[in-house]
């Protein structure tokens, strides 16, 4: 029988559903780490990177189109752009088809 049916017919007490949980929860917290030395060493947050990462690798784009690679809601990256804008590391330029977009492109590498 697979795990994923043994946890389904056992959820509270399956050990083969904990050891994967703890595992899980491990692997998370060594990631964590690395996460945290790397914006030690960088001195910008992962999401912040991860922006600097998308505009770069992908070119310019909308703030629309870089939320919907993200999977997140275009609001949710305005603190992001800002504090990436204000350390001259993105600038916001106007679209050449669309006077009300604004493109987002890495300034800075």
């Amino acid at each position: 029988m697979p795990e994923s049916e043994i946890a389904a017919e056992q959820p509270l007490d399956n050990p083969i559903l904990y050891r994967r949980f703890y595992e899980l929860y491990r692997t998370l917290r060594e990631i964590k780490g690395e996460i945290q030395e790397l914006e030690g060493k960088f001195g910008i947050p992962m999401t912040h990177a991860a922006v600097l990462y998308l505009l770069a690798e992908d070119g310019p784009m909308s703030l629309s189109q870089l939320a919907t690679k993200l999977h997140v809601r275009p609001a949710n990256l305005l603190y992001i752009i800002d504090h990436l804008e204000a350390i001259g590391k993105v600038e916001r330029v106007s679209s050449d088809t669309d006077a009300r977009v604004k493109i987002l492109r890495v300034c800075k590498w």
